[in-house]
């Protein structure tokens, strides 16, 4: 059985979608460098593996090709998790070996799911969600007497239509008579008669 939502989570939904979609947004290049950055320095702070002196035009190329090849496996992470995965894998390395793509994407695949699921759960409750419908103000509920008042209506409705215009002398010398009271009218003959 699915749950009702309350009526004001239809627009707090709506809200929402967009700042947990941009969640999942992909790390642009510049973002994917910066977070790459700190791993880079590690790579070389731990000698992991050897890269050219620092003013060797051989250097920028073989980052930029580590940097590639990462990003070419990881490019559907957004940056906040891209930057997680490398100091997550930087602290739990235990051997000087590069890791591997899929060792930086497991470091925060719970991360992920997360928000996945929760961006999965928002669209489709904004989609097909059961939402309560709006109180209605005060000013605009039923009152008791509107409510009699409607079944004394209905009753006299019921009442003209059982009662036989020729049967009654009275019907065709009466003057002509607003609707509202032969109504009357025939409301009282009802209550008369019961």
């Amino acid at each position: 059985m699915t749950d009702t939502l309350p009526a004001d989570y239809r627009s707090k939904i709506a809200e929402h979608l967009p700042k947990v979609r941009a969640t999942l947004e992909p790390a642009s290049a510049e973002a994917f460098a910066v977070a790459m950055d700190g791993f880079v320095g590690w790579i070389e702070a731990f000698g992991v593996i050897p890269l050219p002196p620092a003013d060797s035009p051989e250097r920028l190329a073989r980052i930029g090709l580590i940097a590639a090849r990462y990003r070419e496996h990881l490019a559907d992470l957004p940056a906040d998790l891209v930057e997680l995965a490398f100091k997550r894998v930087m602290a739990a390395a235990t051997f000087s070996k590069l890791p591997l793509p899929g060792e930086v994407r497991k470091a925060v695949a719970a991360e992920l799911a997360e928000r996945k699921v929760a961006l999965h759960r928002l669209e489709a409750a904004h989609r097909f969600g059961r939402f309560a419908p709006q109180p209605v103000p005060p000013e605009e509920r039923v009152r008791p007497e509107q409510v009699a008042a409607l079944h004394r209506e209905i009753a006299a409705m019921a009442a003209a239509r059982a009662m036989p215009d020729a049967d009654t002398e009275e019907a065709e010398d009466a003057p002509a008579m607003s609707r509202k009271a032969s109504l009357a009218r025939a409301a009282e003959q009802a209550e008369a008669a019961a």
